[in-house]
């Protein structure tokens, strides 16, 4: 085991520990296999843990007192019960009783001094030492305290975030490290990343059996005391991957075969799979080739070390060592139970080191196939030619088979009596539909598929934020009144599929053959805004598809400028000075002065116009200009008679 003396190291931290014997501790001699009756059945922490070096290796608890409590975990990882005696200091403490995949904390009161616990072959030293300044911690697993479980996949990389109590947070870290069941090597499947972020990662490999498994962490803290660093705190965390693969701890109606060899087979079709349960004195230490003949085709499982996958933390790839096989499978004492796609018959033969053991699942035993006719016809009772039919199995959710109809609508599914599946229907222009089908006799599901209508409907159309009304032609829709050029029209509208509103529906819009942008507002309703540039015919088309399905809309309108029109001004003044008033389109303006007022009103349609107005009278023949004219010659003709008197 490695330690860590401080945390400042290089980058990163890898430490790692696993248990060197994967699932059953039993040891096998020529000639005579055994297995362990409790195999599968773990205590956590245990002796491969070492985080002081010490010797023997030991874990170490800190106390102020003369005792301290240390807790443990014991964990059923196989499919069957287990019951487990626990020993502290050679002495029966207590004997537990665990339901399958499950585990159970035990905490003890321990004086200070080594003691040692064991459980099922698996023992862990602790030793527990007063310190003047020890202190009590807790480990976080993504804010959980101590411990958290996860349901984890095959084949993933899960990661994780550790803290620590606030009690420890400003102390040394001395050491660190884990223990993990989750592969063969130590070194594989957990890694620890103090900096940045105090990350934990966690390999959970390929091909391992269905089970509980666990991740065990730990750091050893230390404080000063009169200028010394003495180490005063032990604080862990564990993690709980629990890995299912739907396989039942027990087959609840099996058809039993006996076979040659001391093998046994339990087989019963659930939900569209075959769990094949083998029992024989199985000892995974060593290679076995488990060949299931059926329907005229031989698969091969082979039981062994091997790869669990390839996978790259930070750069660096890792093939972690597991024992198991290539296909979904859990494990007891006793047997293995594998879980295979469906068959009703066939030949299990389990090769191991020690000879051949061969069960026959005969002909005349084997389990009945029912065959099930599927029927898929239009609402109206029309059947439908090539709709898809798809079958899954219950439980998974895993593709059994793909089925189409004939012309007729028909096709025929044939599964083991028992089986439980969901069955997916899709069509060209129907509503696709599901239903669950229980495999009990031989009879006919008929499947009815709704025609796909979409349906396109204006709602609300604003121009310049003003509601305006549509009109219902025989084409489509017409905006009830025309529109200015530069206006800003937001049509909206609402599609529907079969009166529901469905997310995958494709929605175009085209403007007088010109694709323009179609913004989706939630629940089935849509918007389409334009503002005409030119003055004319447009014709907006609505476009909606589903499933092949298709419908579509048009909404007429026009546009104009508004006409020019003459200004008519009229102004009233009261002195002799001049006003001027400006008009601009459809504005009323007046303009008021202690000595003018004049009013002014004006309507023009494109740009704006300005006109000046002066102090004049109605139009008419200039009488003034005329009367003067007449004085002035009145006084000359005057003035030439006034001097030829002379």
């Amino acid at each position: 085991m490695k330690t860590v003396k401080s945390v400042s190291i290089v980058g990163l931290i890898l430490l790692s520990l696993c248990l060197n014997t994967f699932l059953f501790t039993s040891q096998t001699t020529a000639g005579n296999q055994t297995t362990n009756s409790n195999a599968g059945v773990y205590i956590a922490p245990n002796n491969l843990l070492n985080p002081l070096a010490s010797s023997p290796p030991t874990i170490p608890v800190f106390t102020t007192t003369n005792q301290a409590t240390f807790t443990f975990y014991v964990i059923n990882s196989r499919s069957t019960q287990a019951t487990i005696p626990v020993y502290v200091d050679s002495s029966l403490y207590t004997t537990l009783t665990l339901p399958p995949y499950s585990y159970k904390p035990i905490s003890l009161q321990l004086s200070t001094g080594l003691h040692t616990i064991s459980a099922n072959s698996e023992t862990v030293n602790v030793n527990v030492t007063t310190v003047q300044n020890a202190i009590n911690g807790i480990m976080y697993l993504n804010g959980t305290p101590t411990l958290i479980t996860i349901n984890a996949n095959p084949g993933k990389v899960y990661s994780l975030f550790y803290s620590y109590s606030p009690q420890v947070q400003n102390l040394s870290l001395i050491s660190q490290g884990f223990i993990t069941n989750l592969a063969n090597n130590y070194w594989e499947t957990s890694y620890v990343f103090p900096s940045p972020g105090n990350k934990l990662l966690i390999i959970v490999p390929q091909n391992i059996s269905q089970g509980l498994y666990y991740a065990y962490y730990y750091s050893v803290f230390a404080g000063f005391v009169n200028g010394t660093e003495i180490p005063n705190s032990y604080v862990y965390g564990i993690v709980l991957i629990n890995v299912s693969y739907g396989i039942p701890s027990s087959l609840p109606s099996p058809v039993k075969y006996f076979g040659q060899g001391g093998i046994s087979a339990f087989v019963e079709n659930i939900s569209g799979n075959t769990y094949l349960q083998i029992n024989y004195p199985f000892s995974f230490q060593n290679v076995y080739n488990v060949t299931v003949l059926t329907n005229g085709k031989e698969q091969t499982y082979i039981l062994t070390n091997t790869s669990g996958g390839n996978y790259v933390i930070l750069g660096t790839p890792y093939s972690p060592s597991v024992y198991g096989t290539n296909t979904q499978w859990s494990y007891s004492n006793s047997s293995i139970m594998l879980k295979l796609p469906q068959f009703s018959s066939g030949i299990v033969k389990v090769t191991g080191p020690y000879g051949n053991a061969v069960v026959n699942l005969s002909e005349s035993s084997k389990i009945s196939l029912v065959t099930t006719t599927l029927k898929v016809v239009s609402v109206n009772g029309s059947p439908i030619q090539g709709a898809t039919i798809d079958v899954y199995n219950m439980t998974t959710k895993s593709l059994i088979t793909t089925l189409q109809t004939n012309s007729t609508g028909l096709t025929a599914l044939q599964l083991p009596q028992g089986t439980q599946v969901e069955i997916y229907v899709k069509a060209n222009g129907y509503l696709s539909n599901s239903t669950v089908l229980n495999v009990t006799q031989q009879g006919e599901l008929t499947i009815y598929l709704k025609p796909i209508v979409v349906s396109i409907t204006p709602s609300v159309v604003l121009v310049n934020g003003t509601q305006t009304s549509l009109v219902l032609t025989k084409t489509g829709y017409e905006l009830a009144k025309n529109i200015t050029v530069g206006s800003t029209i937001e049509f909206n509208f609402t599609v529907k599929v079969s009166g529901m509103v469905m997310n995958n529906v494709s929605v175009t819009a085209y403007i007088n053959g010109n694709m323009v942008t179609v913004e989706s507002l939630g629940n089935g309703n849509y918007s389409v805004v334009f503002k005409p540039t030119n003055t004319g015919t447009y014709n907006l088309t609505l476009v909606a598809n589903y499933n092949g399905v298709s419908n579509r809309t048009m909404i007429e309108f026009y546009t104009h400028q508004l006409p020019v029109t003459t200004g008519t001004s009229t102004s009233t003044s009261t002195t002799t000075s001049t006003t001027t008033s400006t008009t601009t389109s459809s504005t009323s303006s007046t303009t008021t002065s202690s000595a003018t007022t004049t009013t002014s009103t004006s309507t023009i349609t494109t740009t704006p116009q300005s006109s000046s107005t002066k102090p004049s009278t109605s139009s008419g023949f200039p009488v003034i200009p005329v009367i003067i004219v007449v004085i002035i010659v009145i006084v000359i003709v005057a003035i030439i008679l006034l001097i030829r008197r002379r």
